[in-house]
């Protein structure tokens, strides 16, 4: 059996929910970020809700430059998966 690299490396997953207690906002304000791809989440399994590493935020904000390092890997022809 194949491991998930994303799995292997990620050590704490958070709701959309969680995220918007992290974030300090709104749940519909933490889709919307998602949405606008200020960060990147998954689905772990089926029927899974939205999950996301915890790593992309500190102190409760999304990590410096995480946006634009998405948009750089996106322009540069990666998929969201890699």
């Amino acid at each position: 059996m194949q491991t998930d690299p994303v799995e292997a490396t990620v050590s704490r997953w958070l709701t959309l929910p969680e995220v918007a207690t992290e974030l300090g906002v709104d749940a519909a304000r933490a889709r919307q970020l998602y949405s606008d791809r200020q960060f990147l989440a998954r689905r772990r399994g089926e029927n899974a809700a939205l999950s996301v590493p915890a790593d992309f935020f500190l102190d409760g904000a999304v990590v410096k430059g995480l946006p634009g390092t998405l948009t750089l890997l996106t322009d540069a022809g990666y998929t969201d998966e890699e």
